[in-house]
């Protein structure tokens, strides 16, 4: 029987120890949180600006980007506008042309005569 109580005793010592450890160790981590907090807040701070900082580089380059094929649109209807002008052009001067070959070749057939 006291071999029994002595075995229980220590049981309930162990008991103790393992509460009191336990009981340190989240002292201990709490105190490690508590000191790390700042360092977090900070880390995730910088996390968010540089996550902002490129959302609005992203937005930028977007924006640059729609802008580079609005011009380029512009200036592929203003080729195809000025390559039509020019075709219109070559077009009214060959009717010119066919009109005066056919007024030279008036007039020559009647000085011919």
């Amino acid at each position: 029987l006291a071999k029994i109580a002595d075995q229980e005793a220590e049981l309930h010592r162990q008991v103790d120890k393992l509460h009191f450890d336990t009981k340190d160790a989240l002292t201990i981590g709490e105190r490690l949180n508590a000191a790390l907090q700042p360092q977090v807040l900070e880390t995730e701070e910088r996390d968010r600006e540089a996550l902002l900082d490129a959302m609005a580089q992203a937005s930028l380059q977007e924006v640059e980007l729609r802008e580079l094929r609005e011009a380029e649109a512009e200036a592929k209807k203003r080729r195809q506008r000025e390559k039509k002008e020019v075709q219109d052009r070559i077009d009214d001067l060959e009717d010119e042309l066919e009109q005066v070959e056919a007024k030279f070749n008036k007039v020559s057939a009647e000085q011919e005569r």
